[in-house]
C-alpha cells in the first residue's frame, strides 16, 4: 500500500464498493469462524478422550490450549513439525482477524477509483497492534486467499489430531478390556 495515495472518504462509493467490502469481510470472518469451530471441536474430542483441558470462552485462549495439547501429545517428528508450523502460520493472522471482527470499517477510493478499506479499532494502552489498518482491494483479495489456505491446512491438521486422540483412546480401552 502506497502511504502517499490520497483517499476520498465518501458516503456513497461508486460501483457498490461498500457491499463488495462487506462481502469480502464476511467471507474472511467465516473462514476464521470455521477454524474457531474446529479448534473447539478438538478440545471437546480431547476431553472425551480423557485429557484434562479447559475450553475457554475466547478463541485465542482455546487455540493456546490446543497448542498445549499438541506439545503434550506424542507425535512423530514430522507430525509435530507440521502441526506446530500450521498453528504458527494461523497465528500470523491474529491482527487481521481482530480488525475484521472488531474494527469499524470506512470505505475509501483512491484517485484511480480503486477501493480501499480502513478499519479502526479501540485498543488498550498495552496493545502492540496499531489502531488502524488499511487494505487495498488487491491486499484484501490476497488476504482472503491466504486465510483460506491457512484455514484449510489448520482444519485438516486438527481433524487428523482429533482422529489420533480418538484412536489412541480406543486402543487404550481395548487393551484395558482385554486385560480385565
Amino acid at each position: 500500500m502506497n502511504a502517499h495515495t490520497p483517499f476520498e472518504v465518501t458516503a456513497r462509493i461508486p460501483g457498490g464498493y461498500c457491499t463488495t467490502i462487506d462481502a469480502w469481510r464476511g467471507r474472511c470472518l467465516n473462514l476464521f469462524s470455521a477454524v474457531e469451530q474446529e479448534v473447539t471441536r478438538t478440545l471437546i474430542v480431547a476431553r472425551e478422550n480423557g485429557r484434562e483441558v479447559a475450553i475457554p470462552q475466547t478463541p485465542g485462549l482455546r487455540i493456546q490450549n490446543v497448542a498445549k495439547l499438541v506439545a503434550a501429545e506424542k507425535f512423530t517428528s514430522n507430525q509435530r513439525k507440521q502441526m506446530e508450523a500450521t498453528l504458527l502460520a494461523w497465528h500470523a493472522f491474529d491482527d487481521e482477524r481482530n480488525f475484521l471482527a472488531h474494527g469499524t470499517r470506512q470505505c475509501l477510493t483512491d484517485q484511480t477509483g480503486s477501493w480501499h478499506v480502513r478499519f479502526d479499532i479501540e485498543l488498550h494502552d498495552k496493545c502492540a497492534m496499531p489502531p488502524q489498518r488499511i487494505f487495498s482491494s488487491q491486499e484484501a483479495a490476497d488476504l482472503e486467499q491466504e486465510v483460506n489456505g491457512a484455514s484449510v491446512r489448520l482444519r485438516t491438521q486438527l481433524r487428523q489430531f482429533q482422529s489420533r486422540m480418538s484412536m489412541k483412546e480406543a486402543a487404550v480401552r481395548a487393551t484395558t478390556t482385554e486385560t480385565a
